[in-house]
């Protein structure tokens, strides 16, 4: 029997040399300009959705909610509705936020006037979760709180905002709330040197460019926001030091000339409204020094003080705890109990006064 016979074995081609250094071949290179590709898009896409639904501001101070002024710098614009100070602000017929005082008075209603500034019309939160809002919830008297609030105002705007409406408000009782930002230079919502990301003074960001994204970047705004409250969270990053207002302080002839004039405005205010009157001042690291000036005013205007510096302790726990909101600004929470306080002595004032 015949045998076929063997094919010759067929040599095995030599391996290659591997080489030192891995080549990436063009497919990596693509796959990286589309990625590339697709951050960008995603990016721009996000942008353009944040500011088409309007939910980050570049500004603290959203410029769609005011209107020029002549001899007050600015007003907030009447019958808007806006996201502007980390919350939707709608604001009444007279440019206010919360109810208006004809409403009030059209159903029997009495009013106590709120001033102030940022705090005072609820920087951060919605107008019923706002002190103004709180009181109207809380007392028991059916007493309707006015919200004169003005984010950035200093006194000499808040004062002569007040008495151009004081005889049409009518109110039984005025709260003041002082902050530090009344003896500071004035401040316009409209200027680009105001548009600011979201807590632009904390917080950073590893990426280059930052002054110029924030200024014009509202995703940059957004996630620089969220990084900070992150890292403060967690607990490796301290949030900005307590606010140190050296105006505040009484000790040289700028700080006495501005507690001057600001009790010359709240003694006038008390004198011609000619209703119990409450002051009060948001705890933002002022010195004791300046809360102790503040008490001697108000009795010598003849006020009721509020102190509610036990409200601030430490500022990392304060954010932790909830009691701050948006920009450093009180929570619902703190206006709550900062309501439940006012409220007590309100209703106590008035009482005493024979106001209803």
């Amino acid at each position: 029997m015949t045998s076929e016979p063997t094919p010759p074995a067929r040599a095995e081609p030599a391996p290659k040399e591997s080489s030192s250094k891995t080549r990436r071949g063009p497919g990596f290179f693509k796959k990286l300009l589309i990625l590339g590709i697709a951050a960008v898009v995603l990016a721009l896409v996000s942008e353009w959705g944040l500011r088409v639904s309007n939910l980050e501001r570049l500004s603290y101070m959203n410029p769609a909610l005011y209107d020029p002024h002549e001899t007050l710098g600015y007003r907030m614009k009447p019958d808007v509705r806006v996201y502007s100070h980390g919350a939707w602000f709608e604001t009444n017929r007279a440019g206010f936020r919360g109810p208006h005082w004809n409403d009030s008075h059209d159903l029997g209603k009495e009013c106590v006037m709120f001033l102030g500034h940022s705090i005072a019309s609820g920087f951060g939160v919605t107008a019923d979760e706002a002190l103004p809002g709180v009181f109207t919830e809380l007392n028991s008297a059916g007493l309707v709180g006015i919200n004169v609030g003005h984010c950035g105002y200093r006194y000499w705007q808040e004062f002569p905002l007040a008495h151009e409406i004081l005889e049409d408000v009518r109110p039984v009782a005025t709260v003041v709330m002082f902050t530090g930002n009344d003896f500071e230079p004035q401040y316009y919502p409209f200027t680009s040197t105001n548009i600011r990301g979201a807590g632009a003074d904390s917080g950073a960001l590893p990426i280059p460019g930052k002054r110029w994204l924030r200024r014009h970047s509202v995703l940059y705004a957004y996630l620089r926001k969220r990084w900070n409250r992150l890292m403060v969270s967690v607990g490796r990053r301290e949030s900005p030091p307590l606010f140190e207002y050296a105006s505040l302080r009484g000790q040289d002839d700028e700080s006495r000339a501005h507690f001057a004039s600001y009790e010359e405005h709240l003694q006038r205010l008390k004198d011609t409204s000619g209703v119990p009157m409450v002051l009060t001042a948001f705890p933002m690291g002022q010195s004791p020094e300046s809360y102790a000036l503040l008490a001697a005013m108000a009795e010598r205007v003849g006020a009721r003080w509020i102190d509610f510096s036990d409200l601030w302790e430490n500022v990392n726990d304060y954010r932790r705890n909830g009691a701050l909101a948006w920009s450093e600004h009180p929570s619902a929470k703190t206006h709550r109990i900062m309501g439940e306080r006012v409220t007590a002595v309100v209703e106590e004032l008035i009482a005493k006064s024979g106001s209803r």
